[in-house]
């Protein structure tokens, strides 16, 4: 299945500034997280939209699917068995080793896009799931100098994985429902986020009728 990297997104015109975060990829890592208050309100897509306009704009850029209840970017770019976040996370350090084979390259696939790369979330079961602790060396593995990575966060609300990484990363774009936002989310994500340093960018978009 092929997906409109890098088209224009009508739900989200305010997306634009976020594009601005690019020019630090100079010299320096940038890290990106597409969260939303719930689902169905296009996070994903524009999460692929975003790492596509970074890849063609000539930034070495992965594309990060940390959703590991909803894993639609791993389902649309062709999730690889025994590949994956997860799988990332969970082998061996290379202390004490010679080498290790498992990078982030190894575990990610390649696009159409000669500068980018989809890490999908991997084989999600009940005994290694993506967890809080896993999030900051999640963002270790993620900060190769020059390259933007792009993250499927999920709902922020959905799991405290998802929380860490809105607060982890340099900047978060938080789409919200024009038509179904209920007060306590914004309060909670407001609470949640207020002793962070992250660069936020929320996003106006209406719901739609197929989760994504």
């Amino acid at each position: 299945m092929d997906v409109p990297i890098g088209c224009p997104l009508p739900v989200a015109p305010n997306i634009s500034p976020c594009v601005g975060v690019q020019s630090a990829a100079t010299g320096d890592c940038v890290r990106v997280a597409v969260t939303g208050t719930m689902r169905g309100i296009g996070a994903s897509t524009l999460a692929t939209a975003m790492a596509g306009r970074f890849a063609r704009r000539g930034s070495p850029t992965m594309l990060v699917d940390a959703d590991q209840v909803d894993p639609w970017l791993s389902e649309v770019f062709g999730t690889v068995r025994g590949r994956g976040l997860i799988r990332l996370l969970n082998a061996p350090r290379s202390e004490g080793q010679k080498s290790n084979t498992t990078t982030v390259g190894s575990m990610s696939i390649g696009t159409k896009l000669p500068e980018l790369r989809v890490l999908g979330v991997g084989e999600v079961d009940v005994e290694h799931p993506l967890q809080r602790v896993d999030i900051p060396r999640m963002m270790a593995l993620l900060s190769v100098p020059g390259t933007v990575s792009v993250i499927d966060a999920g709902p922020m609300l959905d799991n405290a994985a998802s929380l860490e990484i809105a607060r982890s990363v340099d900047a978060l774009v938080v789409l919200l429902s024009d038509a179904r936002q209920e007060a306590w989310q914004l309060s909670t994500i407001e609470q949640s986020l207020s002793d962070s340093h992250v660069a936020i960018f929320p996003v106006v978009t209406g719901a739609r009728s197929t989760p994504r």
